[in-house]
């Protein structure tokens, strides 16, 4: 399927040969947020313990977020770590929608350090 996405749209992939910038990418791929069991601490709760934090539970339901995802351009050059000067010039908010530079924004640690 790829290979005749690849064909139809002429588009030529990058190979991302910097083994830093393959593992973050990597390391961000997931399937869904997924957690089967929490426990919440607060004065409503029967069990409430005033000697432990309060805590509460969030359930977010998002919906489509897989088809939305296909509807925008997917990178295919030009993969690098920005430099620590641009990292400080750095403007999400200023940031078009429809920029043809697009950026990952993952917090993440490399290996080598």
């Amino acid at each position: 399927m790829l290979q005749l996405a690849l064909k139809v749209t002429e588009v030529e992939l990058e190979l991302i040969t910097d083994p830093d910038i393959y593992l973050m990418i990597k390391s961000a791929i997931c399937g869904g947020l997924v957690q089967r069991h929490a426990l919440t601490n607060f004065t409503a709760m029967p069990d409430y313990r005033s000697d432990l934090p309060t805590s509460h539970l969030l359930y977010l339901n998002c919906n489509s977020l897989y088809t939305t995802c296909q509807t925008y351009p997917l990178p295919v050059c030009g993969f690098r770590f920005l430099t620590d000067a641009e990292l400080l010039e750095f403007d999400v908010v200023g940031m078009s929608a429809d920029s043809p530079m697009g950026y990952l924004a993952i917090r993440w640690k490399p290996t080598s350090d």
